[in-house]
Protein backbone atom coordinates (compact mmCIF):
# COMPACT_ATOMS: atom_id res chain seq x y z
CA UNK A 1 0.00 0.00 0.00
CA UNK A 2 2.90 2.34 -0.57
CA UNK A 3 3.71 2.81 3.12
CA UNK A 4 0.39 4.48 3.97
CA UNK A 5 -1.34 3.18 7.06
CA UNK A 6 -4.71 1.57 6.40
CA UNK A 7 -7.44 3.17 8.48
CA UNK A 8 -11.03 2.15 9.12
CA UNK A 9 -13.94 3.37 11.22
CA UNK A 10 -17.51 2.17 11.69
CA UNK A 11 -20.72 4.03 12.50
CA UNK A 12 -23.34 2.02 14.37
CA UNK A 13 -26.91 3.28 14.61
CA UNK A 14 -28.92 2.37 17.69
CA UNK A 15 -32.45 3.59 18.45
CA UNK A 16 -31.15 6.23 20.88
CA UNK A 17 -27.61 7.02 19.66
CA UNK A 18 -24.95 6.77 16.99
CA UNK A 19 -21.59 5.25 17.86
CA UNK A 20 -18.44 5.91 15.84
CA UNK A 21 -15.64 3.44 16.56
CA UNK A 22 -12.14 3.27 15.13
CA UNK A 23 -11.02 -0.08 13.79
CA UNK A 24 -7.41 -0.94 14.57
CA UNK A 25 -5.30 -3.21 12.39
CA UNK A 26 -3.44 -5.65 14.62
CA UNK A 27 0.10 -6.83 13.99
CA UNK A 28 -1.49 -10.24 13.35
CA UNK A 29 -3.35 -8.73 10.37
CA UNK A 30 -6.93 -8.63 11.62
CA UNK A 31 -9.12 -5.65 12.51
CA UNK A 32 -10.31 -4.92 16.03
CA UNK A 33 -12.60 -2.16 17.27
CA UNK A 34 -10.97 0.29 19.66
CA UNK A 35 -10.57 3.85 20.81
CA UNK A 36 -11.49 6.51 20.05
CA UNK A 37 -15.19 5.88 20.50
CA UNK A 38 -17.52 8.80 19.84
CA UNK A 39 -21.13 8.76 21.00
CA UNK A 40 -23.56 11.06 19.13
CA UNK A 41 -27.28 11.69 19.29
CA UNK A 42 -29.35 10.18 16.49
CA UNK A 43 -30.18 13.74 15.45
CA UNK A 44 -26.52 14.50 14.63
CA UNK A 45 -26.15 16.19 11.23
CA UNK A 46 -23.94 14.70 8.52
CA UNK A 47 -21.09 17.17 9.13
CA UNK A 48 -20.89 16.20 12.82
CA UNK A 49 -20.93 12.49 11.98
CA UNK A 50 -18.23 13.09 9.38
CA UNK A 51 -16.08 14.94 11.91
CA UNK A 52 -16.46 12.03 14.33
CA UNK A 53 -15.40 9.56 11.62
CA UNK A 54 -12.42 11.77 10.73
CA UNK A 55 -11.44 11.90 14.41
CA UNK A 56 -11.63 8.11 14.67
CA UNK A 57 -9.49 7.70 11.56
CA UNK A 58 -6.94 10.29 12.68
CA UNK A 59 -6.56 9.26 16.32
CA UNK A 60 -6.48 5.49 15.87
CA UNK A 61 -2.98 3.99 15.88
CA UNK A 62 -1.62 2.61 12.61
CA UNK A 63 -1.01 -0.82 14.12
CA UNK A 64 -1.59 -2.46 17.48
CA UNK A 65 -0.64 -5.77 19.08
CA UNK A 66 -3.31 -8.46 19.20
CA UNK A 67 -4.70 -8.64 22.74
CA UNK A 68 -7.36 -10.71 24.53
CA UNK A 69 -10.89 -9.33 24.96
CA UNK A 70 -10.53 -8.50 28.65
CA UNK A 71 -7.73 -6.04 27.92
CA UNK A 72 -9.76 -3.84 25.59
CA UNK A 73 -13.23 -4.35 27.07
CA UNK A 74 -13.13 -1.00 28.95
CA UNK A 75 -13.65 0.78 25.62
CA UNK A 76 -16.88 -1.14 25.11
CA UNK A 77 -18.29 0.30 28.33
CA UNK A 78 -17.97 3.78 26.82
CA UNK A 79 -20.68 2.90 24.29
CA UNK A 80 -22.99 1.23 26.78
CA UNK A 81 -21.97 -2.41 26.20
CA UNK A 82 -22.01 -4.23 29.49
CA UNK A 83 -21.33 -7.76 28.24
CA UNK A 84 -19.35 -9.13 25.31
CA UNK A 85 -22.48 -10.91 24.10
CA UNK A 86 -24.17 -7.49 23.77
CA UNK A 87 -21.39 -6.27 21.51
CA UNK A 88 -21.44 -9.36 19.33
CA UNK A 89 -25.21 -9.77 19.29
CA UNK A 90 -25.70 -7.70 16.13
CA UNK A 91 -23.16 -9.72 14.11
Amino acid sequence: MGGRARRSAVVYEFPDRLIVIADHLTEAGFWRAGLPVVRLPTSAVDDVVGQAVQRALTEAPASIPATPWKEYAPGASLVGVRRRVSLLGSV
